[in-house]
Order: structure tokens, then C-alpha cells, then sequence
């Protein structure tokens, strides 16, 4: 018997989140044995985003994509399909495990200003921001943004110019 052959598949759901919609979009892969090879998924203000990069068996991932339009259209979200190709796959695995770090920001108030003002100090030193999470208590506000090269001094003290940034540090 000839081995099958393979796909890579990434979705992106977006919409109102509830209770059970990963499960239910997981329930689908897990029915034709597909396997997750990297999940994400952050709800902002009940409005979730779920990334899914699974591998199927070609002769599944027709099936699986017909019953994902179906169950999210059902639950009231948007789904959409991406092929990876093997050479994108191994390069994404190629920077797993390498070093990250991250860049704590805090400010009394962090605005799209800031926020706007650090990544295009970032992007000017060519540095990619692989992750970002931005939250707001009472009297303080941070960003969190996870790097794949350590920011310079003088980076450092750029992002520390912002108005209305209180402080920076990297985190290794």
C-alpha cells in the first residue's frame, strides 16, 4: 500500500466568541485524525481570533474544509484557508527555539500613539515583532512584544523617549 500524501492547512476563524467554538472546530480535525501542528487563539473584548496550522491526509482535507464552512457558519464566524507549503513549515520550525525577547512597555496610558511610535522605532532597527499583548489596569497600561533579536541600547533609550512611556526593558 502507498503512503498518502499530505497537506498543511492554516485557518483563521474570526467573530463572537462563546463558549465551545474551539472545541467544535477541533472536534472536525480530530474526526479525520488530522494533527495540530500550532494553535493561537486571543479573545479581545468577546472577539475571538484562532489561528490552526494542522496536517491532514490529502484525501481528508476536502471533507474537513466542507464541514468547517459549514460549522462556522452555523456558529455565526468567519473561517478562511491557507495551504502552507512544507518549505514555509520548516522555516517557521527553523525559528522555534531560538532566542526570543521581550519588550515590557509601561506607560499610565498606552495609545495608539505609543504604541504606533514603538513598533516604528522597531521596524527602523529591522526588527520583527512575532507577538503582542497590550493590556490596560486601572492606573497602569503595558505591551508586551516578543522579538527574535535583543534591542539595543540605543533602541532602548529611543522607545524610552515616547511620550507617555514610562519605562522599557527587554526580558530575555
Amino acid at each position: 500500500m502507498q503512503p498518502s500524501s499530505t497537506e498543511l492547512i492554516l485557518i483563521r476563524v474570526t467573530g463572537e466568541d462563546r463558549p465551545g467554538l474551539t472545541a467544535s472546530v477541533t472536534e472536525i480535525l480530530a474526526k479525520y485524525d488530522a494533527t495540530i501542528l500550532d494553535i493561537g487563539q486571543a479573545d479581545i473584548h468577546n472577539t475571538l481570533s484562532l489561528g490552526i496550522l494542522f496536517k491532514s491526509e490529502e484525501r481528508h482535507s476536502g471533507f474537513i474544509m466542507k464541514e468547517l464552512l459549514f460549522k462556522a457558519s452555523s456558529l455565526g464566524v468567519t473561517i478562511r484557508f491557507e495551504p502552507i507549503t512544507t518549505e514555509q513549515y520548516e522555516n517557521w520550525v527553523g525559528m522555534q527555539g531560538k532566542n526570543r525577547y521581550i519588550l515590557t512597555v509601561l506607560g499610565r496610558k498606552l495609545s495608539a500613539r505609543q504604541i504606533s511610535a514603538a513598533t516604528s522605532i522597531l521596524a527602523e532597527q529591522g526588527m520583527n515583532i512575532s507577538d503582542m499583548t497590550n493590556k490596560s489596569r486601572d492606573k497602569y497600561a503595558y505591551t508586551l512584544l516578543d522579538l527574535e533579536h535583543k534591542a539595543e541600547d540605543s533602541t532602548i533609550q529611543k522607545l524610552n523617549t515616547i511620550k507617555g512611556v514610562l519605562r522599557v526593558r527587554v526580558v530575555k
